[in-house]
């Protein structure tokens, strides 16, 4: 459900409330909420941007998957979450709780955005806050950093992500994550590349990424991803091909783990 209103002078305010469910079962997914999905509050204003308010996609899964895959989102193992969002965890599993987001107007294809979540809305190992404790220190904090281009058969972006985690963890090492991806279009055929790199992971891959529980260590926290993807017309749909690594490492030690 969303929708707006017309302010007058090209504002307007907007609302978006998405529910998710298993249409076999009529369960409730997201966690068992009945807004899982987005669920926020806004003005939107073609001069000056638009600013939201509540759960929303981070800036890496709205604004990075059709740049850095063929496949975007979709397709289970060959989803940029295969690569790039394996510890979703630690940034709100794609999606944030109470937070503030700005995107600016696009000027000549180019734009840019931040946001801060007051409580991310996903446990992390020793600070299982899901909802809002008094003080700042008692929440899963997150700053969200990112731009993009769009402009012609070129597309590109960029997004910072790091969580301050609440004071009670067992580790305190915030995590972080940047994430690239470009594409160009040759009309022919659409190259698309990304890289993330991923700091003082908290949590295992998911089932998306690697099957492979155990592997966190002190000393193994670390993550560098890459891809590359192809896609192509053919008749009324496309084609499409990718091809991703991964290295998960400390220091200066790496163990490529292929999948």
């Amino acid at each position: 459900m969303l929708g707006s209103e017309d302010l007058g002078d090209g504002l307007k305010a907007v609302f978006v409330l998405e529910n998710g469910f298993s249409p076999d079962t009529g369960a409730l997914g997201n966690g068992g909420r009945l807004f899982g999905r987005n669920a926020y509050v806004g003005l939107n204003s073609d001069q000056l941007g638009e600013l939201k308010l509540g759960r929303t996609l981070n800036l890496a899964f709205s604004w990075l998957p059709s740049i850095a895959s063929p496949f975007g989102l979709a397709m289970g193992r060959n989803t940029v979450g295969s690569t790039f969002g394996f510890d979703d965890d630690s940034f709100g599993n794609g999606r944030v709780d109470n937070s503030v987001y700005y995107t600016s107007p696009s000027m000549g294809g180019l734009q840019a955005a931040g946001g801060y979540s007051f409580n991310i809305g996903t446990p992390l190992p020793g600070a299982n806050i899901v909802n809002e404790a008094a003080g700042s220190k008692n929440n899963n904090r997150m700053l969200d950093l990112g731009a993009r281009y769009t402009g012609g058969p070129v597309q590109a972006g960029v997004s910072y992500m790091r969580t301050d985690v609440a004071a009670s963890a067992t580790s305190q090492a915030d995590p972080s994550a940047i994430t690239v991806g470009a594409s160009y279009d040759f009309r022919l055929l659409k190259v698309h590349v990304g890289y993330s790199r991923l700091r003082n992971t908290q949590t295992e891959p998911s089932g998306r990424a690697l099957s492979n529980p155990g592997w966190l260590t002190a000393w193994r926290n670390d993550d560098q991803a890459y891809s590359a993807g192809i896609s192509a017309p053919l008749g009324r749909g496309t084609i499409a091909g990718r091809s991703r690594a991964q290295a998960i490492y400390r220091q200066a030690t790496p163990s490529v783990l292929p999948h």
